[in-house]
């Protein structure tokens, strides 16, 4: 497992309020931040990284409800992308039932309700990380 202090996480989060809550964990648990605050953003340094130009990212945090966008526009590209198909991915999102449950068909590492808390998206972040090889 990578070093906490060295471990990577890119969140893609367009609510600053959301972003700044995360950070917070990511903060006390020793993590490099990333943020995004659009798909577009995220796509962009997403395609980046596929090519080699920039370092991945460990994990990352991902909410599907953006205003313009759809986070699941991120989860088809990270999947159908073997540069990026094997960082983790958390869902930290609002959505209901339904795209909680098409969150999971794509396999990734957790969906977490936001309603759930803040313990629930740490808990699942240090199971994340402690699962990194």
């Amino acid at each position: 497992m990578p070093k906490q202090s060295a471990t990577r996480v890119l969140i893609i989060e367009d609510e600053h309020a959301d972003t700044q809550k995360t950070i917070t964990i990511f903060h006390r648990l020793g993590l490099e931040i990333q943020s995004k605050s659009s798909v577009w953003s995220a796509r962009n340094l997403l395609e980046e990284i596929a090519e080699g130009e920039r370092p991945a990212p460990h994990l990352m945090v991902l909410d599907l409800g953006f205003n313009d966008e759809s986070g699941f526009a991120i989860l088809r590209y990270w999947k159908s992308t073997s540069a990026l198909a094997k960082i983790p991915i958390i869902v930290w999102t609002q959505m209901g039932d339904l795209d909680r449950h098409i969150a999971n068909l794509f396999q990734v590492s957790a969906v977490v309700q936001k309603s759930h808390g803040l313990e629930a998206l740490e808990k699942e972040l240090k199971r994340v990380i402690a699962g990194l090889t």
